[in-house]
């Protein structure tokens, strides 16, 4: 049986290696170990996008480890988003978010929107 101290290791690791599909089954099952949203998120998936950026800053990652990475926590974050809703987590604020006209590019659009949810954020988003 795996501990919660494994999972939220585990979540860490794969969301710093990318491994979306992993990322999404230790959610689960850290949820149905009864696990709280908030400990995942805060735990485990924030530390570890935060751990990319540093990682990015010193050049030892690039834009694409940097979006694998992001699109393991979004999966994490599709199943996470409502629990946290329901638990009546507060946001700290909203943000209105959009790409200017004729650039048809989002993908730091998303990664931006990734973090801020991650980071207690409502985020709107316009697209492209």
């Amino acid at each position: 049986m795996t501990t919660p101290e494994e999972i939220l290791q585990g979540l860490y690791d794969e969301t710093l290696v990318g491994n979306a599909p992993r990322v999404l089954e230790l959610t689960n099952e850290g949820l149905a170990l009864g696990m709280e949203p908030q400990t995942l998120l805060f735990d485990a998936l924030i530390p570890s996008l935060e751990e990319v950026g540093a990682r990015f800053e010193r050049g030892d990652f690039f834009v694409p480890e940097m979006l694998i990475a992001g699109r393991a926590m979004a999966g994490a974050m599709e199943r996470l988003r409502p629990l946290l809703a329901e638990t009546g987590v507060q946001t700290i604020g909203k943000f209105l978010m959009g790409t200017v006209k004729g650039d048809v590019h989002d993908i730091g659009k998303n990664l931006v929107n990734i973090m801020l949810e991650g980071a207690g954020f409502e985020v709107i988003d316009l697209g492209v």
